[in-house]
């Protein structure tokens, strides 16, 4: 979400003067990334026989912001001990938390239910009790060993 706002404003598609339009397409970049997330994270674990969806939704849309949201509080915490003028106010961290977790967790746990409840697993097929010899392979396809 941050790298996907951050080009397109400097690349100039959205105006750094229109603060609100850069305020919702990062608040749509976060529903829409967080349902990304949660719907590829369940299918991979299914895809690998994991059962609980639960897990994999907690996972995908805890870890990675609990990681990166305290290396930005550690850091704004050094910068508000050392006076400076990049510090973040207490508020505006807050915020982030709450659009956070009114946002993207619920966004996350949505994608991970449908993911999960989506099944293309197909019933693998039919083995045939005839034995056959396996041809010889060409060369391209031998190992080198």
């Amino acid at each position: 979400m941050i790298g996907i706002s951050l080009f397109f404003f400097t690349t100039g598609l959205i105006s750094p003067w229109s603060r609100w339009y850069g305020a919702y397409s990062s608040i749509c970049y976060l529903i829409v990334g967080g349902m990304v997330n949660g719907y590829i994270t369940t299918r991979a674990m299914k895809y690998f026989g994991a059962t609980d969806w639960h897990f994999a939704a907690s996972a995908s849309s805890l870890a990675l912001p609990i990681i990166i949201g305290s290396i930005v509080v550690w850091v704004d915490f050094v910068d508000w001990l050392e006076r400076s003028y990049t510090a973040m106010p207490f508020t505006s961290i807050c915020l982030w938390v709450l659009a956070w977790a009114l946002l993207n967790i619920p966004s996350v746990y949505f994608a991970s239910y449908q993911g999960y409840i989506l099944s293309n697993d197909q019933t693998p097929c039919a083995v045939s009790t005839v034995h056959r010899r396996i041809p010889e392979q060409p060369f391209y396809l031998k190992q080198g060993f």
